[in-house]
């Protein structure tokens, strides 16, 4: 699914039929005339489609962090919220593969974890 700004799709739409209303006023075209009420068509039904709020997705990536040159927890990208690592997971050859797939804090998506 895909979300758009409604107010600027229906700003946009609303100055689009008025340039075609003036060229109506213009010229008396009829045919001009339907493509001005199916732009209101439009911009009606946009504006009285259900909402939902929705938040922009911020991506990251978990950064190892080292205590005398050992990993020692995961820190995010994004927010810098660390993830303390067990001692299994410190002693990994990738420590990165521990952290969850979004940031406990921030909510961050972390790229390349599934």
């Amino acid at each position: 699914m895909k979300y758009i700004d409604a107010d600027r799709l229906i700003a946009k739409l609303g100055a689009e039929q008025d340039a075609l209303r003036e060229k109506f006023v213009e010229n008396g075209d009829t045919d001009l005339a339907m493509v001005v009420l199916g732009y209101g068509s439009c911009i009606s039904t946009i504006a009285t489609e259900p909402s939902e709020e929705v938040a922009e997705v911020r991506h990251g990536e978990w950064d190892v962090v080292y205590n005398e040159n050992k990993p020692w927890a995961l820190g995010c990208s994004v927010c810098k919220e660390l993830i303390y690592l067990t001692r299994h997971e410190s002693e990994s050859e990738n420590p990165a593969e521990y952290g969850t797939r979004f940031c406990c804090n921030c909510g961050a998506r972390m790229e390349g974890v599934e």
